[in-house]
Formats: structure tokens, C-alpha cells, sequence
């Protein structure tokens, strides 16, 4: 058994020490709480973070804007042409999270930068994404600026339907884990067990009691499922 404290974090220091413990286990199990309703979750998205830092030219805002190179403005261009790469038909979502930049109201922003997430259900789609991402951010909106992209899938997708995990999901079933007879897309999130070594160590995860509060708002009726119907 491995006990993680910073999977918030992306697991920096427990990452090695799970995914050696795994390689020895002949599947893996996580327990964390389960989905709102009760369920195991059986699959999740893939999932990276990405920056974006955009240099640009300070100058007064009120006297002399011509001089200046607006890096938000620039940024914030390529915001909307991030966003609007989300498909929700195939799963993929990006999103900008954070946004900071400039130093005062009254002075063109020399600088600005981004944090993004990416989420899909196939390394063949992130890579995509990741492409377009690119060629959004590389390109300047405002003369004068110049932009740095960088960062990575740091969980690779785990899809519904993996031989392994049909096959630990029967053998639940037959130790008497009735309740995991219904099933169906888990919640689209990144998780410790998306580090696990994959697809020869069938996965399920979710084993814990029931999620409350900010986990449970979390989870969506769009994602594939099993029930456990646990007390």
C-alpha cells in the first residue's frame, strides 16, 4: 500500500515510488472517494499543464502607447482562440486557468503569461491539441511581442474498455461486488492513478466511501461509470 500527500501537486515526489510499487502489483487499486452516486471510476482523460509567457514593450499608457507592445493584449487574443479549441463530442477540453500580467493601469504591459489545462480521452487527440495549442501561441497577435509556449501530458489517458480493467471489473463482480454491474465514462479528471504503468496493470479506482462537497461537485453525468451501491 502507498500512501500519497501531494497528488494535488501532481504527484513531484511520490511519482517515482508509485509507479515502481506498481510495476511489481499485478493490478491497482485507489482509494480515493467514490463518484457522488456511489460509483468505481473505470477511465479518465489524459491530462497535461501548459504555460504561456508573452513579452512585450512597456511604455505610457496615456503619453506615448504608440512606443509600447501590449503583451495582455496579445495574450488575451490568444485566450479566446484556446478556448474555443474544446470539443466536447470527442472529450477534449482546453482550459486557461490563470491569466496574470502588467504592472500598473497606466503603463502598455510588457509582460503577461497563462496557465492551461488539457484534457483527452487519447494520446492521438492531446497531440493534436498540443499542435494547434502551439500554433496559437506562436503566433503574435501584436507587433512587437514575442511568446514562449512549454509543457506536457503529465497523465497519459486511461479509455474505457482496456481488456485489463474489464477483466479486474469481473473479478469484482465475482468476489461479490454486485454493485459493480453497471458501468460507464468516469469523470474527466488526472489523478495518481493516472501514473500507474498502463495497459498491463488493470486499474480501478474510486474505492472509497461516497464523495461530499467540492469532489462531488466535480464529477458529471457524462462520464462512464460503475456502481458500487457501498454503505
Amino acid at each position: 500500500m502507498v500512501f500519497n500527500s501531494d497528488e494535488e501537486r501532481l504527484s513531484p515526489t511520490s511519482r517515482p515510488v508509485i509507479e515502481a510499487e506498481a510495476r511489481r502489483a499485478h493490478s491497482v487499486g485507489i482509494l480515493e472517494p467514490a463518484r457522488p452516486g456511489g460509483e468505481y471510476v473505470m477511465a479518465r482523460k489524459g491530462a497535461g499543464t501548459f504555460h504561456l509567457e508573452i513579452q512585450g514593450k512597456a511604455s505610457h499608457a496615456g503619453l506615448q502607447p504608440e512606443l509600447g507592445a501590449s503583451a495582455i493584449w496579445d495574450l488575451a487574443q490568444k485566450v479566446a482562440a484556446l478556448h474555443a479549441l474544446t470539443d466536447l463530442e470527442t472529450g477534449v477540453t482546453v482550459n486557461v486557468g490563470t491569466v496574470r500580467g502588467g504592472e500598473r493601469p497606466n503603463v502598455v504591459a510588457a509582460h503577461a503569461a497563462a496557465e492551461i489545462d488539457l484534457r483527452a480521452w487519447s494520446q492521438a487527440d492531446a497531440d493534436a491539441t498540443i499542435a494547434a495549442m502551439r500554433t496559437i501561441c506562436e503566433r503574435p497577435h501584436v507587433a512587437g511581442t514575442s511568446a514562449r509556449f512549454h509543457g506536457q501530458i503529465h497523465f497519459p489517458p486511461w479509455p474505457p474498455g482496456l481488456p485489463g480493467t474489464e477483466r479486474l471489473l469481473e473479478i469484482m463482480r465475482g468476489a461479490g461486488a454486485s454493485s459493480a454491474s453497471r458501468c460507464g465514462p468516469s469523470r474527466p479528471a488526472a489523478a495518481r492513478t493516472a501514473i500507474t504503468p498502463r495497459p498491463s496493470r488493470p486499474l480501478s479506482t474510486a474505492w472509497g466511501r461516497r464523495a461530499a462537497g467540492r469532489t462531488a461537485t466535480r464529477s458529471s453525468s457524462r462520464w462512464p461509470r460503475c456502481s458500487s451501491e457501498r454503505r
